[in-house]
C-alpha cells in the first residue's frame, strides 16, 4: 500500500479522503503537489477563483480588522498553509492596506502546515515578496498555542 492509499479511498466514483490528518505528511505528498501546480492551467483551476476572492474583500476585510482590534500590529497566520499562495496574497494587501492605513506596525506572516517542505516554501516566498515572516512552523495547526500571536 502506498502512501496515497493510507489517505484516499474510491468511493462509487468520488475520492475522499479517510485520514485528512495524513494529507500532505510526507515529503512524496508535498512533492506532487508541487508537481501539480507547476502549470499555469493547475494553478488556475487550483487557485484562480479564491485569488480573485481575496483580492476583492481582503482590503475591506484588513480594514475592518485594523478599527475592530486597534492596533498597529498584524498577524497572518496561514493555518495549512501549503505553498502559501493564499495566505500571502492576503498578507500582501494587509501589507499595502497599511501602509495608507495606519502609520508604522508590523504584519507578520506565519506559516503553519504538517509539512517542513510546505512551511519552508511559503515563507521562501513570503520573504521574496518582501514580507516579514515571524515563526514558520511545521506543526499540527489543531494542536498549536497560538495564544503568543494576539
Amino acid at each position: 500500500m502506498n502512501d496515497l492509499e493510507n489517505v484516499v479511498k474510491l468511493l462509487g466514483t468520488k475520492w475522499v479522503l479517510t485520514e485528512p490528518a495524513e494529507l500532505w505528511r510526507t515529503e512524496a505528498q508535498a512533492q506532487g503537489w508541487f508537481d501539480f501546480v507547476r502549470t499555469p492551467d493547475s494553478l488556475q483551476k487550483q487557485y484562480g477563483g479564491e485569488l480573485e476572492a481575496i483580492r476583492e474583500h481582503a482590503s475591506a476585510i484588513v480594514k475592518q480588522a485594523i478599527q475592530d482590534l486597534d492596533t498597529t500590529n498584524f498577524n497572518v497566520i496561514d493555518l495549512g498553509c501549503g505553498d502559501g499562495r493564499k495566505g500571502i496574497e492576503f498578507a500582501l494587501v494587509a501589507f499595502n492596506s497599511g501602509n495608507s492605513q495606519w502609520s508604522g506596525g508590523d504584519i507578520w506572516y506565519i506559516p503553519v502546515d504538517q509539512n517542513a517542505r510546505f512551511v519552508e516554501s511559503a515563507a521562501k516566498e513570503a520573504r521574496r515578496r518582501s514580507l516579514a515572516v515571524k515563526d514558520p512552523s511545521a506543526a499540527d495547526f489543531f494542536a498549536k498555542d497560538y495564544s503568543e500571536y494576539r
